[in-house]
């Protein structure tokens, strides 16, 4: 059987949306935050949109940034520790299989990409706080 070979054209238009994405979304934080700045209260304003927005706002020195550290991982176990019960508890199964209504072949991957994940709201956090640094 002879495969068709990709042209670049078809790469590109294929990619093309995905690039625009990532653009849209940097570009568009820097809307957000700056109508978020202009709010009456700008500082809860901000905190509330992103841990980047936290570390912003509210660190001033080494005390504020030990504790923002601290609520970030609070937040980054929290949202694991959720995580953690859909991938590997009779929750997930509920969820998935009672409140959602997924089949068991798509649920049992669905419990796997979640068990995969659970280490990421530690990794975002952290990018979000360091970047607002």
């Amino acid at each position: 059987m002879l495969e068709k070979k990709l042209t670049i054209r078809e790469i590109s238009l294929f990619f093309f949306p995905l690039m625009l994405n990532v653009q849209f979304m940097s570009v568009s934080h820097s809307f957000i935050n700056a109508a978020l700045a202009r709010q009456q209260d700008p500082i809860t304003a901000l905190a509330a949109f992103s841990n980047q927005a936290i570390t912003i706002a509210m660190v001033r020195g080494r005390k504020s940034l030990a504790a923002t550290w601290l609520f970030v991982l609070l937040v980054a176990v929290y949202v694991a520790v959720l995580l953690a019960v859909l991938a590997w508890t009779p929750v997930g199964d509920w969820v998935l299989y009672r409140f959602l209504g997924v089949e068991e072949k798509v649920a049992v991957e669905v419990q796997a990409v979640l068990a995969i994940l659970i280490p990421l709201p530690f990794i975002t956090g952290a990018r979000g706080l360091l970047q607002g640094l």
